[in-house]
């Protein structure tokens, strides 16, 4: 029989940042969403509290007892309640890269 452990993990969640308008009033606002383990895109929401909300794509690091999932809805939804700490993702520029690519054949 295994115990349960009193201690809380730090889970790692990759948060992609997109947009939406808002059909309304032409408002545009961030939408987030992360990958589960089956490939599929899962919505990511932040309470009010939450003060640190990514701008960008990120890393987030959140404890277990800081995340709850809405399963009453057709498609889950996890909701983050505090944030332990943001880490950028490198995405490097392709075109940057073409450019660069080029520059080094000619010089």
């Amino acid at each position: 029989m295994e115990k349960e452990s009193n201690v809380t993990q730090v889970r790692e969640i990759r948060v992609f940042v997109g947009s939406a308008t808002n059909k309304n009033t032409g408002e545009k606002f961030p939408t987030f969403k992360t990958v589960g383990k089956d490939g599929r895109f899962i919505r990511v929401k932040f309470r009010k509290e939450v003060t640190n909300v990514p701008a960008s794509d990120c890393n987030v690091f959140v404890k277990d007892d800081q995340i709850s999932v809405d399963g009453n809805r057709q498609y889950p939804v996890i909701w983050i309640h505090q944030i332990e700490k943001t880490e950028a993702i490198y995405q490097p520029n392709k075109q940057l890269e073409k450019t660069r690519g080029k520059l080094d054949n000619l010089i």
